[in-house]
């Protein structure tokens, strides 16, 4: 008897759990949402308004988020964390140094966040690791650390965030902004640990992106881009023909809407194996389920 409830408790450890990636169609913007293994949640950036971001918190009851990032000060990653930060708990926000002079939007988020009952505020600095899950490696890639401030918007996107995340021997590597010197710079310094499944293109597939020396160390099987209606030329061309002669097959949430991709757990052994990735489960685009009223608006005592 002992035996078998040893064997059950091993069985349902987090480590058999599976770690979700949702890409939302938040239009031309970035959003992530991460459920980790341990059954925490992460979201990266929320878009550029509350609509599409709220209507996917709803449609999935999200009330509370343990870690909030914003890459960097740019509307089309922060505008829709008011919202998150208005209806939900958050309990951590990840930041950078950098002030958008430009702008006075980002100062807006921040406030909330300063003012969030129970959350922490972290700066992390390049080469540190987020202990957000003992069986998951978050490495901090890129980040400010450091009091900066610019109008200008290459000097913001480069000071994007940059984590990879590696569950099960599998890797997603989100990149925020970064642009091509700022690639450059970790392929200098990465090198070949780059090396990532999945990779959440740079900046909306600009042209100034995903350049082959980098896709050449990342090595993805699968590119997201995150992207919408726009002006700027996004996704390019080049970026994509880069990206699918680098060996990814390229998703866009412009066309495909809300993408998820997951990494399964592997039960019955604990012994390194090729990790089991389930596909990529695409949902109509223009669906969205629900009303933002549906969440309740949390108790800011």
């Amino acid at each position: 008897m002992k035996k078998f409830i040893i064997i059950l408790l091993f069985l349902s450890s987090p480590l058999f759990a599976d770690l979700t990636v949702y890409f939302i169609d938040v239009g031309q913007g970035d959003a992530e949402y991460i459920v980790l293994p341990n059954g925490k949640t992460a979201l990266i950036d929320g878009g550029p308004s509350n609509t599409r971001i709220s209507d996917f918190i709803t449609a999935h009851n999200i009330t509370t988020i343990d870690y909030v990032v914003l890459t960097h000060p740019h509307s089309d990653h922060y505008q829709g964390l008011n919202y998150v930060f208005d209806n939900c708990q958050v309990k951590a926000f990840y930041d950078t140094k950098m002030d958008n002079s430009g702008a006075s939007g980002d100062e807006t988020v921040r406030t909330k966040a300063q003012n969030e009952p129970g959350c922490s505020i972290y700066y992390p600095s390049a080469g540190s690791t987020l202990s957000w899950d003992t069986n998951v490696t978050v490495r901090v890639l890129n980040a400010c650390s450091t009091d900066t401030s610019s109008s200008s918007g290459e000097d913001i996107n480069n000071v994007s965030i940059v984590l990879q995340m590696t569950y099960n021997q599998a890797s997603v590597l989100f990149t925020g902004d970064i642009q091509s010197t700022v690639e450059s710079t970790l392929v200098s310094s990465y090198g070949d640990s780059l090396k990532s499944d999945i990779l959440k293109v740079a900046h909306h597939g600009s042209a100034y992106s995903s350049t082959a020396e980098f896709l050449n160390k990342v090595k993805p099987t699968k590119a997201y881009i995150e992207v919408g209606t726009n002006s700027y030329g996004h996704p390019d061309a080049g970026t994509i023909s880069r990206l699918q002669s680098a060996g990814a097959i390229v998703y866009r949430t412009d066309t495909d809407g809300t993408l998820t991709y997951t990494i399964s757990s592997s039960t019955g052994t604990n012994q390194p194996q090729t990790p089991a990735i389930k596909g990529n489960t695409v949902k109509p685009a223009g669906v969205h389920v629900g009303s933002a009223s549906a969440v309740k608006k949390k108790s800011r005592n």
